[in-house]
Order: C-alpha cells, then sequence, then structure tokens
C-alpha cells in the first residue's frame, strides 16, 4: 500500500528529538526557508501556527499536521511545505532504543 500505518508513535521518550544543530538551528532554518507573503499578514489571525509531525526511527520527518491555525489558509500551508523539506533530525530515543517520536513546533510569524 502507499499509506503506512506508523506503529509505536511515542510522544514522551527518554530523550526527545532534536534538530541538528539544536534551537538556534531549527529557528535558523525555519526564518530562512518559510516563506510568508507579506500580503498574507493582513488574514492572519493568529501569530503562531502549531503544527505536529513526527520524527521516525531514521530522523526523517513524516505526517506533518497544523493543529492551531494561523487562521489564514495559505500561511498554514507555507509552514507545512517548510516542515516538510526540514533536514533529518537526531531521532528519540526510549530505554536506549531509537523510537519514532510525535514532536509538536509552534512557528512564530513577526512582521518586520
Amino acid at each position: 500500500t502507499l499509506f503506512r500505518v506508523l506503529k509505536n508513535v511515542k510522544t514522551v521518550v527518554d530523550q526527545m528529538p532534536e534538530f541538528k544543530g539544536g534551537q538556534a538551528a531549527l529557528l535558523k532554518y525555519i526564518k530562512g526557508n518559510l516563506k510568508v507573503k507579506k500580503k498574507w499578514f493582513s488574514e492572519i489571525t493568529a501569530d503562531k501556527v502549531y503544527a505536529t509531525f513526527v520524527v521516525l526511527k531514521n530522523g526523517s520527518i513524516h505526517d506533518v499536521k497544523v493543529i492551531k491555525s494561523s487562521g489564514h489558509k495559505p500561511v498554514d500551508e507555507a509552514v507545512v511545505k517548510m516542515l516538510k523539506k526540514m533536514p533529518k533530525w537526531q531521532p528519540g530515543v526510549d530505554k536506549g532504543k531509537t523510537t519514532n517520536v510525535k514532536v509538536t513546533l509552534p512557528v512564530a510569524f513577526k512582521m518586520e
């Protein structure tokens, strides 16, 4: 089948997945790769999009979804597109083994 069901996806593990380079590198990646048009800012009702995704055992990103919208679909879609293109993460570890972990990430916007 084209769709594979992810088994054993955890939300709490001994060591959570991490973007390679840490939080500062993640923020730099988001700032450099999130394409939000200025004209969309008048449509946004929230200054953050909350997204979830699964970091697989191999560090790949899978199953990206918006769980709290900006209020403007093109912005939400831009966040999903950017997250899907992220490089591999350091996978999560539980009881000494790498595991699939669901991550929730807030993505904030600011007009500069």
